[in-house]
């Protein structure tokens, strides 16, 4: 079975991209719910993908190091 190799570039990007990822989806909950909370909605998507993004990285970070 071949090994995976993770990206390290990838890898380092994931938590930015949590959080641009998660502020777009708080915008467009936002827009659809309702328009007058967007500003908490920025905050709160940004927050979310931050958070999932680190989970990530640390789940990505983990398995590096496990098949080194």
């Amino acid at each position: 079975m071949p090994k995976t190799r993770n990206d390290p570039e990838l890898t380092a990007s994931v938590i930015p991209l949590g959080m641009i990822f998660g502020t777009l989806v708080g915008v467009i909950i936002s827009l659809i719910i309702n328009p007058d909370i967007v500003m908490y909605a920025l905050v709160a998507g940004a927050s979310l993908g931050l958070n999932i993004g680190t989970v990530i990285y640390a789940a990505l970070h983990h398995n590096k190091g496990e098949n080194s």
